[in-house]
């Protein structure tokens, strides 16, 4: 959404004008919604069940699915991309330890060895280039160089401002009034499991 602030040609909508047209659009495939499932654990046995013909979801969890022997298949193209940040706290007695920790926390070597256990890509790109993630397994990681441009980068930066706070309270009230369960808005310290999060489609 950042990029659109910058827009120059005549017509531009507003961020304003792009959300009100999205929740347009939600209100007319709202009927087609099985259910807006608010934990990761809730798409994975949604999809793998057979109640949802499609869904969003993290791609770790439908490849867990996949394991499973489900009939199951996921693509990247429109997906939403979303990180996680280290950082060391301002005053911190200990600055030089903890830099050194964030330092080697995203050495090259040290991210290409994660995706070899998890199903979720490295942070820093050059670990594609260190050998050691072979060509098929990272055809398969969303942060890889052939993935990562078919997807949005998610703003935490634009989240946390007041556009995003107040998105995000529309969100949750269109999410409540079309949910038999009641919903939380996410605290601080949360993980994105604890979100709603997306529509899982069923026909």
């Amino acid at each position: 959404m950042e990029s659109l602030s910058g827009c120059a040609w005549n017509g531009c909508p507003s961020q304003r004008g792009i959300r009100n047209r999205a929740f347009r659009k939600l209100e007319q495939i709202k009927p087609d919604i099985a259910t807006w499932w608010t934990s990761g654990g809730q798409s994975a046995q949604l999809i793998s069940d057979g109640e949802v013909d499609m869904i969003q979801a993290w791609n770790g969890r439908i490849t867990a699915v996949q394991a499973a022997g489900a009939p199951v298949a996921f693509d990247y193209n429109q997906g939403v991309l979303e990180t996680n940040s280290l950082c060391v706290l301002k005053g911190s007695p200990h600055k030089v330890a903890a830099m050194k920790f964030v330092n080697e926390a995203i050495d090259a070597k040290l991210q290409a060895a994660l995706p070899m256990i998890i199903d979720y890509g490295p942070l820093n790109p050059e670990a594609f280039k260190t050998g050691v993630i072979p060509a098929e397994r990272e055809a398969k990681l969303p942060s890889a160089p052939g993935n990562i441009s078919r997807q949005a980068l998610l703003s935490a930066q634009w989240w946390a401002s007041e556009a995003g706070v107040k998105a995000e309270e529309r969100w949750l009230s269109f999410v409540q009034k079309n949910s038999h369960r009641p919903l939380l808005r996410r605290r601080p310290e949360a993980s994105a499991q604890d979100m709603p999060s997306a529509p899982a489609i069923s026909t």
